[in-house]
């Protein structure tokens, strides 16, 4: 460790039949590394040593003693959090692929309309139900809804219940979020406030309603 201030603290022992060395500083002795599990032995050097001077290897066993009653078990379990699972990723790309596509299909000028027919079918049941109760894949029959956008109509079933469940979620979120939203974080990004700000264009009017009711 040349170059660095004194005091300085080196260890030399036999770890697992390993003759092993660790050296410290005086700002370094208390920081953990990879012989901090072991009971290691230093011997604190205060002034510079001769050269090719080498201070002698400790027997650990001599100062602590070993039974087979005593130790540790290490189990080391990997984290695959955000490992790609390939065989997953083949498994649902179809179905992926087909999201992606639909979605592509719903422009932006069809959200309105979408928005407004959804709420006029599900408005009662949100007012006399708890958000949490309201099955919406259930409630919300879209072959059965009248749209004014002339692509809306064009549109399959599938890709409007898809685009409108989305929305729903969005809702549900946000009905929420509502009870931390608070004038006072406005234009903090982050807040509470602001994601709900974001999102005002995507609510029901119904959910609005039935938060102010409540």
């Amino acid at each position: 460790m040349k170059g660095e201030t004194l005091p300085l603290y080196h260890s030399r022992c036999f770890i697992n039949h390993e003759e092993v060395e660790v050296n410290h500083t005086e700002k370094t002795i208390l920081e953990d590394d990879l012989y901090s599990v072991n009971p290691l032995i230093f011997f604190r050097v205060a002034k510079p040593m001769k050269k090719g001077a080498k201070l002698p290897s400790i027997d650990l066993e001599k100062f602590y003693k070993q039974d087979s009653a005593h130790g540790l078990d290490l189990e080391i379990v990997p984290d695959l959090t955000h490992q790609k699972n390939k065989q997953l990723v083949k498994l649902t790309q179809a179905a992926w692929d087909e999201i992606l596509e639909n979605d592509s299909k719903f422009a932006a000028k069809f959200k309105a309309d979408l928005l407004r027919t959804v709420d006029a079918s599900i408005s009662s049941i949100v007012n006399e139900k708890a958000i949490k109760d309201v099955n919406f894949e259930k409630e919300v029959k879209m072959g059965e809804l009248k749209f004014k956008e002339k692509g809306l109509k064009r549109l399959t079933e599938k890709v409007k219940k898809q685009k409108a469940s989305l929305y729903w979620m969005l809702n549900t979120f946000f009905f929420a979020l509502l009870p931390y939203v608070s004038k006072e974080t406005r234009g903090i990004a982050g807040t509470a406030y602001e994601l709900v700000n974001a999102l005002r264009t995507s609510l029901l009017s119904s959910m609005k309603a039935k938060y102010v009711k409540e």
